[in-house]
């Protein structure tokens, strides 16, 4: 399975977009399940989804255990704490995470909690997903991370 890094509009880059790894996820709450596409952060502390997502999964958000946590521009952000299931797409493996649910409407993190069944590395070639079920999920681009993407595959 073939999959390509992302290219996404993004103002703050003098080229108008960059190429992030996104990865295509189902998550789970007991019988609700929805696609989403998450970003790959290695640097997060936790999965991190918007409220309105745990909602339509029929998930009580506040009913959770509170977060509070900083995000990259420091500033505070309070969360709830729900168990969700992932299953990344093209896998039959169910992986159980604690995720941090926010009031904020954000892109989808997947992080060091999502690493607990598949584990994450980064390399000269790009980042690399390895399953514990023996599956490979590669992201490479040129040289030194900055260029352009060229694939990202399953083996």
């Amino acid at each position: 399975m073939n999959i390509k890094y992302r290219k996404v509009d993004d103002k703050t880059r003098a080229e108008g977009h960059w190429f992030y790894p996104l990865l295509q996820v189902f998550i789970r709450h007991r019988i609700d399940m929805r696609p989403i596409l998450a970003l790959v952060d290695s640097g997060a502390a936790d999965c991190v989804f918007s409220a309105s997502l745990g909602e339509v999964l029929g998930i009580d958000v506040p009913s959770g255990k509170p977060h509070r946590f900083h995000a990259f521009n420091l500033q505070e952000t309070q969360g709830f704490i729900h168990s969700v299931h992932l299953q990344v797409s093209g896998y039959s493996h169910w992986i159980e995470v604690d995720a941090v649910f926010i009031e904020s409407e954000a892109l989808p993190i997947l992080s060091k909690a999502f690493s607990k069944a598949i584990k994450l590395s980064l390399n000269d070639s790009g980042v690399s997903l390895k399953s514990t079920l023996k599956r490979t999920l590669s992201f490479e681009i040129d040289g030194d991370m900055v260029g352009d993407v060229k694939r990202q595959t399953w083996s």
